[in-house]
């Protein structure tokens, strides 16, 4: 049943993609552009696919020999072949890698060698793919955008804010989990992979000049770096493990990275469609080729080295781990660019979330027998997923098709699904070291910020002059508006709680209440109203459920948030007082408060507009984006629903909201009941995030969340851990 589901979730991504490249480019246009392609362009971009399975081909091989193995090049061919073609059209690396390991068994390779080989084999891929987009990524934004002053400045705060949060999760997550005694044995081990890493860069180069080869029979030349440095963004994109062999991902991304630096985008579809249909070509080729010589050659056995143990469930979790607690961090960051007109966004977790959403499955498979996976939460996210297109699909026959929906509530969901995706597989794991460091490093992440931003609160206090895009009021950090860094912190105060009732603080006793202070000091100075109020949702929660722990041990964390808050402002009045009169800009920095006058308007007009919407389409709703589609036709801004139910209803009608409020209420059920676990520190911190997060969500829309989705996905599954040999003692990490 989770290879179907799977399978049909790569279809829906492919077939996605396609609908939404070709709704952006004229099908005929990039029919014109394929029948143009010269056919020396097509020649050489042929023998420069085959050149890169060739490499790929020696990689595998040359980590199947750093495992101690060395299977005959007959099997080695056959399993190759094989392989690809399970990747191509079938289970994507999941079937490649059982599919290898089912032809290399007859050769005395384990399957656990075999699938571990693929694994790390396809990581190195995608990992030296990542570096080189995020390389053309910058280079792209540095030498086509023009608004280069204000991207440097916050840029290059983020990268020393991710730099100290690093530092500081190091020093107390990894370091107290002692995950880093290992590192230089860890190092040496990587380094004997390094002939698979040159065959790596040597693979990409030949996918490159094949993708340069057919934009020159398409007519485009001279070629610069920009369009290397684009091509380096379609490749990565096109390998992630969440379609079908990259089709429809590869010829979205072609379309906008290619388009960016001028190229035709029915010329860059048309030659990401090339790429795809000679990739095919060539792994039927090579398949029939195979079988061939396996007709004619008999696969001879050997052994394994009788040193060589199977290690994968060591180097799966360990992997599983490190992107779990990168994810962690990263998702606090949110990367902005702003442009001459516009202002772009991203986060660079959603790679590892839309790769842990491929992975997944892998990592379920593997640890298939330590924990049962939460049905409340896979069912929910079915339902939701299900829901969602069925909305896209109805608005679209109701008022057309709109790009916010399918990119925001669309695309959004399925980065949505990675984040929860990932915080489960490693919950599921069975390394209670593992989740606990994971969950430690997100406090940690959050904490870290926290304090940076109240110390350069403080130093724009007594004068320090410091750039708005580094730094300004209300506090924001790098989550891209204030109410998302109130948001952002809220559900790093759930994370604490988490970790205090699981014994991560160990013996520091005010552990809890310090961080606890410093959130709520960047909650109240983010000036978010609704922050405040699941701020105080939290404390009532601790105070209404204490778990396992008494309440005495507990009120210093209570009381200590709100006396902080009103010491600080205290100080910060009597400071900001004295610095009205004797600097002005400083006046201006922090000349900020918490009314609203136009935006509380502009709230509840979209709750009231949402609310008529709802009572016109009250069973399915009107569909996805129908109300900014609705408010840009009459005023030319777009404007969100500010409440989630609202907007269910609105869009969804009585269906979706049902369905979002059943899920909610099975979440809510799911942690109640695992309060009276032995471990339920799990539990509480899930109870506390959900009704925090619900509340947030009346009054705005904090749906896509991604740090809720990740602690979601890490909570939710812990208390069934209780059960579990060797789970039930916490590990400090902090």
């Amino acid at each position: 049943m989770t290879r179907i589901l799977r399978n049909v979730l790569f279809a829906i991504t492919s077939l996605g993609a396609l609908l939404a490249t070709f709704y952006l480019v004229d099908p005929e246009a990039v029919a014109l552009s394929l029948r143009s392609i010269h056919w020396h362009g097509i020649l050489i971009a042929t023998l420069l696919v085959l050149a890169n399975n060739y490499f790929s081909l020696l990689r595998f091989r040359s980590v199947l020999r750093t495992f101690g193995f060395r299977p005959s090049w007959h099997s080695l061919f056959f399993s190759h072949s094989v392989g690809q073609v399970s990747n191509q059209i079938l289970f994507n690396v999941i079937g490649q890698s059982l599919s290898r390991a089912a032809v290399l068994a007859s050769n005395g390779v384990p399957y656990s060698i075999s699938i571990l080989a693929t694994y790390l084999e396809r990581a190195q891929a995608a990992a030296i793919l990542l570096l080189l987009s995020l390389g053309g990524l910058c280079y792209l934004f540095i030498n086509v955008h023009f608004d280069f002053l204000p991207a440097t400045q916050y840029m290059a705060s983020m990268a020393a804010a991710l730099f100290i949060t690093v530092l500081v999760v190091a020093l107390t997550a990894l370091r107290s989990a002692r995950l880093l005694q290992n590192l230089p044995g860890q190092m040496r081990g990587v380094l004997r992979l390094w002939p698979s890493l040159l065959l790596t860069l040597a693979a990409h180069g030949c996918m490159l000049a094949a993708y340069l080869s057919l934009l020159w029979g398409l007519g485009i030349s001279p070629f610069d770096s920009r369009v290397m440095a684009a091509l380096f963004i379609v490749m990565f994109t096109a390998s992630l493990p969440i379609s079908f062999s990259g089709w429809g991902i590869r010829e979205f991304s072609a379309a906008q990275a290619l388009g960016v630096i001028g190229i035709s985008e029915s010329v860059a579809v048309a030659s990401a469609v090339a790429v795809g249909l000679i990739g095919l070509l060539v792994m039927l080729l090579t398949l029939v080729c195979s079988g061939m010589l396996l007709l004619h050659w008999r696969i001879p056995a050997r052994g394994p080295p009788p040193s060589i143990a199977p290690m994968h469930l060591n180097w799966s979790g360990a992997a599983l781990a490190a992107s779990a607690t990168l994810c962690a961090i990263l998702l606090f960051f949110q990367v902005r660019i702003p442009l001459q007109d516009v202002e772009l966004t991203g986060n660079l977790a959603d790679i590892i979330a839309l790769t842990g959403l491929g992975l997944a499955p892998i990592a379920l498979w593997i640890h298939r027998n330590a924990l049962p996976a939460p049905s409340v939460l896979i069912a929910g996210l079915l339902a939701i997923s299900v829901l969602l297109i069925f909305s896209l699909l109805h608005g679209y026959t109701s008022f057309g098709w709109t790009r916010w929906a399918f990119v925001n509530r669309g695309l959004g969901w399925l980065i949505i699904l990675g984040y929860a995706a990932t915080g489960l597989s490693i919950a599921l794991s069975g390394k209670a070291q593992y989740r606990n460091t994971v969950l430690g490093t997100f406090v940690a992440t959050g904490t870290t910020l926290a304090v940076l931003q109240i110390a350069l609160l403080i130093a724009s206090l007594f004068g320090v002059s410091i750039p708005r895009d580094v730094f300004a009021l209300p506090l924001q950090a790098y989550a891209g508006n204030p109410n998302a860094f109130a948001v952002q912190m809220s559900i790093t105060t759930a994370a604490a709680v988490a970790a205090q009732h699981l014994g991560l603080f160990d013996r520091w006793k005010y552990m809890l209440p310090s961080i606890l202070s410093v959130l709520s000091l960047a909650i109240y100075y983010s000036h978010s109203r609704a922050g405040i109020g699941m701020l105080g949702i939290v404390l009532a929660c601790m105070l209404i459920f204490p778990g396992h722990l008494p309440r005495r041990q507990l009120i210093s964390a209570i009381l200590l948030p709100p006396l902080t808050i009103a010491v600080f402002s205290f100080l910060y009045d009597q400071i900001y007082g004295y610095m009205l009169t004797e600097n002005s800009f400083v006046t201006l920095m922090l000349a900020v408060d918490m009314t609203r006058d136009s935006g509380d308007l502009e709230r509840w007009r979209s709750i009231i507009d949402g609310w008529q919407m709802w009572l016109q389409h009250p069973v399915f709703g009107k569909g996805l984006g129908a109300y900014i589609e609705q408010h840009l036709n009459i005023t030319g801004r777009a404007l969100i629903i500010h409440s989630v139910p609202v907007w269910l209803l609105a869009e969804t009608g009585l269906l979706g909201f049902g369905v979002v409020a059943v899920f909610f209420l099975a979440l809510l059920r799911h942690a109640h009941t695992g309060l009276s676990q032995p471990n339920s520190g799990w539990s509480l911190g899930l109870l506390i995030l959900l009704l925090s997060f619900a509340a947030g969500n009346l009054v705005h829309d904090f749906f896509f969340q991604r740090n809720f989705w990740f602690l979601l996905g890490l909570l939710i599954a812990i208390p069934a851990v209780a059960a579990a040999p060797g789970n039930t003692l916490p590990s400090k990490v902090i």
